[in-house]
């Protein structure tokens, strides 16, 4: 029975989602950075916000063991998600009118406040069994 703990699924997130030690980051408010700043008119810092945002909004939904980050190479936020084996997946547009309003009550102006489904990328992990740790 694969078990599943709180570093192992940190170490997760960050390898589904292309994060790692030897990555070459950047200040997201340093406008000389090799990273291409705007996505679609949107600039790194909003669409990190967004990501952000996505977060609270699966938070608010009830969604645990899941992480969100915005992928600059790809311009999309990506959520990576572990849930247990032969339990039904969430699909994006369960959650998108949720994001959208989170997004639309943030400070944020202009295409930064508009969220598509095809701005996010959901990736699923299936598990045998997941340890729920709750910081609260």
């Amino acid at each position: 029975m694969k078990k599943i703990n709180t570093i192992f699924c940190i170490g997760l997130i960050l390898l589904l989602t292309g994060c790692n030690s030897n990555s070459n980051t950047k200040d997201i408010n340093d406008s000389s950075s090799d990273i291409e700043t705007h996505c679609a008119d949107i600039s790194l810092k909003d669409n990190h916000t967004r990501a952000s945002l996505t977060a609270q909004a699966l938070i608010e939904l009830g969604y645990r063991n899941f992480g969100a980050s915005f992928n600059p190479e790809k311009c999309i936020i990506v959520i990576s998600m572990i849930i247990l084996e032969g339990e039904d997946a969430p699909i994006k547009e369960d959650f998108i009118d949720t994001i959208q309003t989170h997004i639309e009550m943030s400070e944020l102006e202009g295409k930064a406040t508009v969220i598509d489904v095809n701005d996010i990328e959901l990736q699923i992990e299936r598990v045998s069994e997941v340890v729920d740790i709750n910081y609260t």
